[in-house]
C-alpha cells in the first residue's frame, strides 16, 4: 500500500513537471515569435471601446432647445400623457421608445424616492410639482435617464418654461 502511494506521489510530480515545462516551452516560443513580428497582435477592441462605440440610448424630449432640464407647466385638470413626452433611440437596438420606465420622483426624509409611473395620464386634479424621471435600457445594459419637472398651476393657459 505504501507503495502504491509513492508511485501516485512520483506521478503528480512527474504531471507537474511535464505542464510546468510545457507551460514555459509555449511561453518562450511565443514570446520569440512575436518579438520576431511571425505573431502580430489583431485589431480587436476591448469591451470598454465596445460600449463607448456603442453609446447610451438617447432620450429626446427631456431637455429644452437651450440643454438645459425640461419644465413643463400646465393648468389644473388638465390631461397629460408622459409618455408621449419622451422617445428613445439606440444606435443598435432602433427605436426603444416603448421600453422607457417612468417614475414618479419625491424627497422623504432628504432621500430621493422612485416609484413606478403605471397610469396613462398624471394627476393634474390639484396643483403640485411632479418629478418624472425616464429611464431606458439598451440591448448590452446601457442605461440613460432623463428627468422633466411638471408644475400643475390653476390658471388659464399652458405655459412652458
Amino acid at each position: 500500500m505504501k507503495q502504491t502511494i509513492e508511485n501516485y506521489g512520483r506521478i503528480i510530480v512527474l504531471l507537474a513537471a511535464a505542464f510546468g515545462a510545457v507551460f514555459l516551452i509555449r511561453n518562450t516560443v511565443y514570446s520569440q515569435l512575436k518579438a520576431n513580428g511571425v505573431i502580430q497582435d489583431t485589431n480587436h477592441i476591448s469591451s470598454n471601446e465596445f460600449f463607448q462605440k456603442q453609446g447610451r440610448p438617447k432620450l429626446s424630449g427631456v431637455r429644452g432647445e437651450d440643454g438645459t432640464a425640461r419644465r413643463l407647466v400646465i393648468r389644473k385638470e388638465e390631461k397629460l400623457i408622459p409618455r408621449k413626452l419622451v422617445k428613445a433611440e439606440d444606435k443598435k437596438d432602433g427605436d426603444l421608445t416603448e421600453k422607457i420606465k417612468i417614475f414618479i420622483v419625491t424627497n422623504e426624509g432628504g432621500k430621493e424616492v422612485r416609484s413606478l409611473f403605471e397610469s396613462e395620464y398624471l394627476d393634474t386634479s390639484h396643483d403640485k410639482e411632479f418629478i418624472l424621471l425616464y429611464t431606458v435600457k439598451n440591448s448590452i445594459g446601457l442605461i440613460s435617464e432623463g428627468r422633466i419637472k411638471i408644475l400643475v398651476k390653476n390658471y388659464g393657459e399652458n405655459h412652458s418654461e
